[in-house]
Formats: structure tokens, sequence, C-alpha cells
């Protein structure tokens, strides 16, 4: 989070799950394996939009999202995450 706040001027109010250089870009990302769904899960989702929203600094942000918030059926989905 130092290096990320300090060199790369990200803002960030927490450590990222991922700081990386390919070539003369800086990756900062968080990861997150969402295992159910509900209120904790959706607030490791916000969590993880939180970091790809901002645009402050000079690093490529992303997020690594698996588990649960990719399956889709009759009465969850990716929108109840999102909404």
């Amino acid at each position: 989070m130092d290096y990320a706040n300090t060199i790369l001027h990200c803002d960030l109010d927490k450590g990222p799950d991922l700081l990386a250089k390919a070539g003369a870009n800086y990756i900062v990302g968080e990861a997150k394996f969402v295992t159910d769904f509900g209120g904790g899960q959706k607030a490791q989702f916000r969590d993880a939009m939180r970091l790809l929203e901002s645009k402050k600094g000079n690093a490529i942000r992303i997020a690594i999202l698996d588990g649960v918030v990719w399956i889709k059926d009759s009465t969850k989905c990716i929108e109840q995450f999102v909404n």
C-alpha cells in the first residue's frame, strides 16, 4: 500500500492483493473468492469494485473474481451484487 500510494499516487485506503510491474506499467489489484450469496460476499464484491472505480494514480487497476459471483440461476446472479 505504501508503494502504491507514495510512488504511484493511487490513494488506496487498504493494501492491494496484487502489485505488479509489466514493462513500464504497474498493476494494482484485488482478488476475491466469493463462496456463497449473502451480505459478506456482497461486501467483498463491492470492495473489489471500489478499487476499479477509482482512477487515481499511475497504475492499471484489476479485480480477479471467482466463485458464485458468476453463477446465474433463476434466483441469484451477478445483478444482486451490483445493485
